[in-house]
């Protein structure tokens, strides 16, 4: 749930525009703050886990793949609706030049 919610959050700060016939996109300082607080969150809630439940066990790196993962899918899905809204190629699309 996190890992979508930042995810969303990201999304909208991320600049997107198209040029020469591909659709790009550029976060910023906000969007790498983003990107800090998100870990440090997903850290701090899987320490806090593990310790409650007792594991003992590295929670938080087992697993930050899946919260990248998910983090990532639901900023990548949110750009391209934002893309597709303004018009242009959604990514990934053979119109946008990245995948032929």
């Amino acid at each position: 749930m996190l890992a979508a919610v930042f995810g969303v959050l990201r999304a909208g700060t991320v600049r997107i525009w198209s040029q020469d016939g591909q659709v790009w996109s550029k976060g910023n300082w906000l969007t790498a703050g983003l990107w800090i607080v998100a870990i440090a969150v997903h850290l701090g809630y899987d320490a806090l886990v593990a310790r409650g439940h007792g594991t003992g066990g590295d929670v938080g790196t087992a697993t930050i793949v899946l919260y990248l993962a998910v983090s990532l899918g639901v900023q990548r899905l949110v750009s391209q609706y934002r893309a597709s809204r303004m018009g242009l190629a959604p990514f990934g699309s053979p119109r946008s030049g990245q995948f032929s």
